[in-house]
């Protein structure tokens, strides 16, 4: 199969998006986009608040660890993306979806559990399964995504190893309303929105004050994945994978006061519905045949900033912040690949309510001193067919300490100490998991050698505990659950340079950064002896060792730009009891992608990308080995236009953009039995 079929309704949909190009450009002004692969100099704050990144993509360094950072408003995915779409275009970040539909991430020999989401600054990584499923998390109203790929700090709550990744809501950038609207498709006929309408206005007798506000929403409907090549399918002859379709709806709210003195109070709700199939593996005889017919998530933050308060000792900031997250998941497992006879179910409810305060004073001469507590209480009641409800409560605690201070005039040097803790409160009528805490540490340097040449080095040792889901669930009689397990305890180090100059806006800047992990007591899942079980134990001590690379060239305003980010890597995995070495799961020794626009006719820009992924291993766990997954790449291409519509007309430019995506329908694996989709044409419109 070459393509999936364009029907009257798929070029319908198209059509009508298409035909928008022509009727607003005829009194446009001409204007431009400009997509920027900058480095920029460290800054002394986690959040990164005092960088300007003007950039689609670019790297950084917090504290002493490299970081990159992603602006959402020039990204070059589809209409309404999920985090797990933008996560794809993220340098230096490998991704795939597991058996369950989730989205997985690994960074450095890391795994989804050890990575950190927040949502300015609150965890949505906390509960059940102690991760956050980046596909199932809207960006509707998010402007700035930054991904820490090391402990940056201490102070961002427990569980986060293996980095973190903090969404931004920003406040309006000029005073006024600022309305977006996106609205796209694909050649399966997808249906794709999202909006929202921001105001700031000063406020108070001096105006020095300064009241925001932001509401919107999305939406995405998709009746699947387009087959790849050579991809089998359940139904003979289908052009879109069987079970993979996609049913969603957001929307979020938020509301902000803040004074020149420093005090501030805002509020955020968002969540979203969502009915989703998950894709049966290939390379298995009796894969999970699963649908979420229900799937929903809803947030509530609040944060008040107290005021600035200087002295003769410094300058004290202090902030406290709380928020709930309430989801429910309904799962459906079938007879047959035909998903017409249900044969089980699984209900979750869970509830997690954290809560954070955080201080900061700023003494002379550079240094400063931060101190953090957060609290996480996670509730889950589970319910699997007819049987009676199991409830399972945890509590995770973190308080850490840090300070940063300037030797001379060049380096910038940091330190923490972290206390986490964990404990189940409720373990479903199953044995119990006493207390278990660990005692984390962090060193950080930045050295500005130059003006356009920065060091930086780090080094941390935390620990993750195991979620609930870990330790109880039997997942639909597919795990034995394992109260037992340890923490896992992470020693990782890394040192780099930065090259260049972010503020010039053209010419080259690059950031090289060499690291080496060590993991012990490494959670996995194994086979249960004569049963088609599993259950997870500590087993494995990994090392990875590699060096990451991300370089981007300018030509300046309007011109052509080149991204190129590398991972090359050695994953080592040793069976500790036994003393066997064992190939890394989802671990591939090489990634590469080249991304680069050029400025064409008429302001219409071409872009183009390809990603090659070096070979790598997952197990069959009805083989119980390890099956080797070929070498991969895949490419796309863009071309999009943009143009100003001047001022006073509610939105002030539109760009309209025309994508391929895997442009030789490659069937290219992710993991086991699980391809990606083929090649895919979509169309959006972007109005700002």
């Amino acid at each position: 199969m070459s393509s999936i079929p364009l029907t009257p309704k798929h070029l319908g949909v198209l059509a009508a998006l298409l035909v928008l190009v022509p009727a607003a450009s005829a009194g446009a002004q001409t204007g431009g986009t400009n997509q920027r692969a900058e480095v920029a100099r460290d800054t002394t704050t986690q959040r990164i608040e005092a960088q300007e990144i003007r950039g689609e993509r670019g790297a950084t360094v917090v504290g002493g660890a490299s970081a990159v950072v992603v602006r959402l408003d020039s990204m070059r995915t589809r209409v309404a993306p999920s985090l797990g779409d933008i996560l794809r275009t993220v340098p230096l970040v490998l991704v795939r979806t597991n058996s369950r539909g989730e989205m997985e991430l690994s960074v450095r020999g890391s795994e989804s559990r050890q990575v950190g989401i927040m949502l300015d600054g609150l965890p949505l990584s906390p509960g059940w399964d102690g991760r956050a499923d980046p596909s199932l998390i809207p960006v509707t109203g998010i402007s700035q995504l930054s991904y820490v790929r090391a402990t940056s700090s201490v102070l961002g709550g427990p569980n986060t190893l293996g980095g973190v990744i903090d969404l931004r809501v920003d406040s309006p950038s000029s005073l006024g309303y600022e309305p977006q609207l996106s609205v796209g498709s694909d050649v399966t006929g997808a249906r794709l929105a999202a909006g929202s309408l921001s105001r700031t206005s000063s406020i108070g007798r001096d105006g020095s004050s300064q009241l925001s506000w932001r509401v919107g929403g999305g939406l995405r409907d998709l009746d699947g994945i387009v087959r790849a090549r050579g991809v089998p399918d359940p139904v003979a002859g289908a052009d879109l994978r069987t079970n993979t379709d996609v049913s969603s709806r957001d929307a979020f709210a938020s509301v902000g006061w803040r004074a020149a003195n420093g005090a501030g109070v805002s509020a955020l709700v968002t969540g979203y519905d969502m009915t989703r199939g998950v894709a049966p593996e290939l390379h298995l005889a009796a894969p999970r045949l699963w649908r979420y017919p229900s799937q929903s998530r809803r947030a509530t933050q609040l944060r008040a900033r107290l005021p600035r308060f200087a002295s003769r000792a410094g300058t004290t900031e202090i902030e406290a912040s709380g928020g709930l997250l309430h989801g429910d998941t309904h799962i459906e497992t079938f007879t047959d690949a035909t998903y017409r006879t249900v044969d089980d179910t699984e209900d979750g409810s869970e509830l997690v309510s954290s809560a954070r305060l955080a201080a900061t004073h700023s003494l002379p001469n550079g240094a400063q001193l931060r101190v953090a507590i957060t609290s996480n209480a996670v509730r889950y009641d589970e319910t699997l067919g007819s049987d009676p409800v199991s409830r399972y409560r945890q509590g995770l605690t973190s308080a850490g300490a840090e300070t940063q201070w300037l030797l001379g005039t060049r380096t910038l040097v940091s330190g923490g100490v972290v206390y986490d803790r964990a404990e189940t409160l409720e373990s479903g009528g199953k044995p119990s998991l006493g207390p278990k805490d660990h005692l984390g540490w962090r060193l950080g340097a930045t050295v500005q050698a130059s003006g356009a040449t920065r060091l930086h080095a780090s080094a941390s040792r935390r620990a993750r505990f195991p979620a609930l889901r870990e330790l109880y669930s039997g997942s639909l009689n597919r795990f034995e659950p394992n109260p037992a397990l340890r923490p896992e305890h992470l020693l990782a180090t890394e040192a780099g340079v930065s090259f260049g100059d972010a503020a010039v806006g053209h010419g080259v800047v690059a950031q090289l950064t060499a690291f080496h992990h060590l993991l012990e007591d490494g959670v996995v899942r194994v086979g249960v002896p004569s049963t088609n079980r599993l259950t997870r134990v500590n087993r494995d001590e990994m090392r990875s060792a590699g060096l990451e690379a991300m370089a981007g060239w300018n030509a300046g305003h309007d011109g052509a730009s080149l991204l190129l980010d590398l991972v090359a890597q050695q994953v080592h995995v040793r069976e500790v009891a036994a003393g066997v070495q064992r190939k890394p799961e989802h671990m591939p020794n090489f990634r590469a992608t080249l991304d680069g626009t050029v400025p064409l006719v008429a302001r219409v820009r071409f872009g183009a990308n390809l990603t090659h992924i070096g070979s790598q291993f997952c197990i069959n766990p009805e083989l119980d080995r390890d099956v080797q997954l070929s070498a991969q790449t895949v490419s796309g291409a863009t071309l999009q236009r943009s143009w100003g519509l001047g001022h006073g007309r509610g939105f002030s430019s539109m760009r309209v953009l025309a994508a391929v995506d895997n442009l030789t329908n490659a069937a290219v694996y992710e993991q086991c039995g699980l391809p990606r989709a083929g090649r895919t044409l979509r169309v959006g419109i972007d109005l700002r």
